[in-house]
């Protein structure tokens, strides 16, 4: 038998707290998404989901059961009523769903794998830091004020803008633009921070390092606070191209920086500093770049006012 319309209603019903939601028809059931990936679905009124590790885990005592005759067995989710259990599961299986973006033959996938391994060499350091430490980094900054200066960058942008979040540490902003009507994508290199910013927003938060962006004329906005300081000038200059690349024409940047010269490790961590005139200076590798905004600004968390950070915003010039 088919599945009902009203079923698959209260299902999706019940996941509206989870933006990223979607569902397909296919033969009378239909296929339930999650940041594009495929979830579960519903069958013969039935909410069955993929049988990932996380999914096992939330669910031990789940119902193996055939969505339809040939196919493989799914768990049946019985605790539909929930709200708060399905959201946990969905967010909690995402990492482990098949992304179908990556679908390329063996050679491309290892070869992916291998340059990827290459760069996140570079920062493994600073990775590991955050991978430790995540959960005093987020206590130290998820309650943080910085309205001032997310809105300061908003007032550039049009009403829902399409953003990226890039580096998104505790899921702070990206949380508080989708809260103000915005569309996010959000990413962080650190396993541990995207785990915790997908809790903090809801939303799926991608495991990326800066030099895997690859997206074109893309986004309105990129906000990159207190993120991108930690690569190498010359992973820097690379990263700013591919942010360039994936801004629309008149697009614009949020970035900060640790206030002076200093390049090297710092606490565990990998620093390029800036200030006004030495930024300047690596600006100019980017004509189609322009700081429309600059300011020098103390360190927000309590106990820290007395370090000192430039921020920038820059837009991305039409041409003639």
């Amino acid at each position: 038998m088919a599945s009902s319309r009203e079923y698959l209603d209260f299902i999706l019903d019940q996941l509206s707290g989870l933006p990223g939601v979607t569902c397909r028809g296919m033969m009378g059931e239909y296929i339930i998404y999650y940041g594009g990936r495929i979830v579960g679905g519903i069958y013969d009124d039935r909410f069955l989901v993929k049988p990932t590790k996380s999914a096992l885990a939330k669910m031990p005592e789940a119902q193996k059961e055939l969505p339809y005759e040939g196919a493989k067995e799914m768990l049946l989710v019985d605790n539909v009523e929930d709200r708060e259990f399905l959201k946990d599961l969905l967010l909690s299986m995402y990492d482990e769903l098949p992304d179908p973006a990556k679908k390329k033959g063996k050679k491309a996938v290892s070869a992916e794998k291998a340059e990827k391994a290459q760069k996140k060499g570079k920062t493994d350091k600073t990775l590991d830091y955050y991978n430790k430490n995540a959960d005093a980094f987020v206590s130290g900054t998820l309650d943080v004020e910085f309205s001032d200066t997310r809105d300061r960058f908003l007032k550039y942008l049009p009403k829902g803008a399409f953003l990226l979040d890039f580096g998104c540490g505790s899921g702070r902003d990206a949380k508080a633009f989708l809260d103000s009507g915005y569309k996010v994508d959000a990413t962080d290199g650190s396993n541990e921070l995207c785990r915790i910013a997908a809790a903090v927003t809801g939303v799926p938060v991608k495991q990326m390092l800066f030099g895997e962006l690859d997206e074109t004329a893309k986004y309105d906005g990129i906000w990159a606070c207190s993120s991108i300081l930690h690569l190498k000038k010359d992973e820097l200059k690379d990263v700013f191209s591919k942010m360039i690349k994936a801004l629309k024409q008149g697009g614009y940047i949020y970035t900060s920086f640790k206030y002076g010269n200093f390049e090297g490790f710092r606490n565990d961590r990998y620093f390029t500093d800036f200030t006004e005139a030495s930024f300047s200076d690596f600006l100019e590798a980017f004509p189609g770049l322009s700081t429309v905004e600059e300011w020098v600004s103390g360190d927000v968390r309590p106990g820290r006012g007395d370090e000192k950070w430039l921020n920038l915003i820059l837009k991305l010039n039409v041409p003639n």
